[in-house]
């Protein structure tokens, strides 16, 4: 039996675009917001890379900093030494990058669940992601997302820890604001029932959205490959 691959990413990409509106995106306003998510989703299933764009580069070279405990090239995030302490303080003692993969089978179908956290501590039962951002927009940004329910499940974790750091713009370098969003893994049997009924909507979508089954083919051919 083919095991197929679930990630955090792909189940929100599938869930940010079935409910994506039909009105200019901000990002490309040549698209509707639907129509940049499905082509999002689209590269991601065919395994195509897009470049990224400046505030990327600095979320990346944020963490790199991080996992370092320090500042990596050229004076990057040292204007914001305070905050940037205060992150590596939060960090402290963990493992950075551990991949975390997981079985799952869902109506007879048998599920690969892997991603990879920032930051693992073991010792304080809890998992750390790292996010950079232009603009704060709540708690529920984050709590809306299935990372820390598919990470915590498949760690045996209890506790999920969202960092975000708050830039101005694209370029500039140093933290204007630092929020910590949490969560606390409750059930994890009952976890595990959302994340199945996550797949379960995720799965339908690929195969149905696009009539001839593009996607679908794209997933099991191409997305499933680790």
């Amino acid at each position: 039996m083919k095991t197929l691959l679930i990630t955090t990413s792909l189940l929100d990409s599938v869930s940010w675009c079935r409910i994506a509106p039909n009105t200019p995106c901000k990002y490309n306003p040549s698209l509707t917001w639907k129509e940049q998510a499905y082509t999002d989703l689209k590269n991601t299933l065919a395994r195509i890379w897009v470049p990224g764009n400046k505030a990327v580069e600095r979320g990346q070279a944020f963490e790199t900093a991080i996992f370092s405990k320090t500042a990596t090239r050229e004076g990057v995030l040292y204007k914001a030494s305070d905050k940037f302490k205060t992150v590596v303080d939060m960090c402290r003692g963990g493992v950075p990058q551990v991949k975390s993969r997981t079985f799952l089978a869902v109506d007879d179908v048998e599920y690969c669940i892997f991603g990879k956290l920032d930051v693992d501590l073991p010792a304080l039962d809890t998992i750390i992601d790292i996010k950079t951002t232009q603009e704060y927009k709540g708690q529920s940004k984050y709590l809306g997302s299935m990372q820390h329910k598919v990470y915590c499940y498949a760690q045996r974790r209890k506790n999920f820890k969202y960092i975000v750091a708050v830039f101005n713009g694209e370029t500039d370098l140093e933290i204007q604001e630092l929020h910590e969003v949490n969560y606390t893994m409750l059930d994890r049997n009952a976890v595990g029932d959302e994340i199945e009924d996550s797949i379960r909507k995720t799965v339908s979508f690929l195969k149905e959205f696009d009539g001839p089954g593009e996607l679908w083919d794209l997933y099991q051919n191409t997305f499933t490959k680790y």
